[in-house]
């Protein structure tokens, strides 16, 4: 979707790389964008710039991978449904939590849903938030962004289930993974993608701070609870906790940790959502 167009410009694998560093930038821009009215500028700057540092960014970003993208879109998709839970005249956040949503179904159709099913949690069961255009919106964009991949499961596989069970024996068997030892031999110097991962976990030392996330996250979202900001801050960690991937949790977590010693306009304290920068989730 994003490099068939480039590739009627140039096929060269450098010029593709810098075009999509500079949409993944243009990317993460926008889907801080509708979080401005959630978090103090500062607050969504120091998130991007956070989460832009990260490597796992940095090698996601100039590669034609969804890993990044799905990431971004759901950032983009757990602001909008936040400005629209609490502002019922704010339409544009209706249409972007859908478009949001769309984009993420259309990179990673599964990603999507179980990014879907916090939000959809949250309208159901929290009082305020409950709207039937909220889970309508969540429904359409999961509907319009599934389309394509629904139509080609049957056209070319034979139907979802088919698709899905071809999938799942190239991946090495789809279903519930303890995944911690693998993301740590990632983390700490191993491979990018390895299956089965049975290569040993080095430099151990490098992978302290992946054991401290979890540990911020909780405090972040403590935090935010005393100052009466827990719904807007657990749900992008819950988002974040719904992916598996490493890339789409690290982009929600960090906007809803807090960060100690830095402060706003009258004395309050800014808040970053998902773990890392409200952009990570992994």
């Amino acid at each position: 979707m994003l490099v068939a167009p480039l590739t009627l410009l140039s096929s060269a694998t450098l010029a593709l790389r810098v075009c999509l560093a500079v949409l993944s930038g243009a990317g993460l821009f926008l889907a801080l964008w509708g979080w401005r009215r959630l978090r103090p500028v500062p607050v969504l700057a120091l998130a991007g710039a956070l989460f832009a540092g990260l490597w796992v960014t940095q090698l996601y970003g100039p590669q034609a991978m969804p890993n990044l993208w799905t990431a971004l879109s759901g950032l983009a998709a757990v602001g909008c449904f936040l400005r629209a839970a609490g502002d019922r005249n704010d339409r544009r956040a209706l249409l972007c939590l859908g478009l949001a949503l769309a984009a993420a179904a259309l990179f990673r159709p599964t990603d999507a849903v179980w990014l879907s099913l916090p939000m959809a949690a949250a309208g159901l069961f929290v009082r305020r938030w409950r709207r039937s255009a909220l889970l309508a919106v969540i429904v359409a964009g999961l509907a319009l962004g599934g389309a394509q991949w629904i139509v080609e499961a049957y056209l070319s596989y034979g139907g979802v289930l088919a698709r899905l069970h071809r999938s799942s024996v190239t991946e090495g068997g789809l279903g519930w993974h303890v995944a911690i030892g693998d993301q740590l031999r990632t983390l700490a110097g191993g491979p990018e993608l390895c299956r089965p991962c049975t290569v040993p976990w080095r430099h151990r030392a490098g992978a302290i701070w992946w054991f401290l996330a979890p540990v911020l996250t909780l405090g972040g979202v403590l935090a935010a609870a005393r100052a009466r900001r827990l719904a807007t801050s657990l749900l992008p960690a819950l988002c974040g906790l719904s992916l598996h991937h490493k890339v789409p949790a690290y982009a929600r977590r960090w906007t809803s940790r807090p960060l100690p010693g830095l402060r706003v306009h009258h004395g309050c304290r800014v808040y970053l959502s998902p773990w890392r920068a409200g952009l990570r989730t992994g």
